[in-house]
């Protein structure tokens, strides 16, 4: 939710940024039959972003490119956001989650792409078998590629507790820690599961 841009100047007169000098970001689970309701909200609200925007000259009809900075922004960009959904919901149950399992996906390549995130996913899950105790047979690192993944299900382990006790001897890459319900649906190869 915004700050009003009023309170915002009161509260932080020298601060043109954010009012607590940092953001987050939210993921939103939407009930269907509550989206009728919630889109109508939603489209209510309009925000405008005030940015520098490819235009279009009306004269020539030429498309002209977006100016460079530091050029004052030249337009403004109607959105909406889904966080606006949160005034209108009867009810919100919020999660936090460590900036080192958080990823933004936003670009098609690099550290802020789908690639990106599981290549922190199976770093982060590697460290939490290797906290419990787990020898890899390798020096080698989890990586995105075939044969060289490490997950550890959420149905396990969210945060990397309750690890211990599940490696009797030396382990490798590819890893799969399940729970015995996934393991029986899925039937992974190299998955190493408790029952229960």
């Amino acid at each position: 939710m915004e700050t009003p841009a009023g309170t915002l100047r009161e509260l932080a007169p020298n601060n043109a940024g954010l009012l607590h000098r940092h953001g987050s970001m939210c993921e939103f689970y939407l009930g269907v039959a509550d989206l009728p309701r919630l889109c109508t909200a939603v489209m209510e609200n309009a925000h405008g972003l005030h940015g520098r925007y490819p235009a279009v000259d009306l004269a020539s009809g030429r498309m002209l490119p977006a100016p460079e900075h530091p050029i004052e922004p030249n337009g403004t960009h109607l959105v909406h956001w889904l966080g606006d959904l949160v005034e209108s919901c009867d009810s919100v149950n919020g999660f936090s989650v460590g900036r080192e399992e958080y990823v933004v996906i936003k670009n098609e390549s690099g550290p802020l792409s789908i690639e990106g995130a599981l290549t922190k996913m199976v770093a982060l899950h590697q460290q939490w078998v290797l906290d419990a105790g787990a020898v890899f047979t390798s020096d080698t690192k989890a990586t995105t590629l075939a044969g060289m993944q490490c997950e550890v299900s959420p149905l396990v382990s969210y945060d990397g507790e309750g690890l211990e006790g599940y490696f009797k001897g030396p382990v490798s890459l590819p890893l799969h820690i399940a729970a015995a319900q996934e393991f029986r649906v899925l039937q992974l190869p190299l998955t190493i599961h408790r029952d229960g």
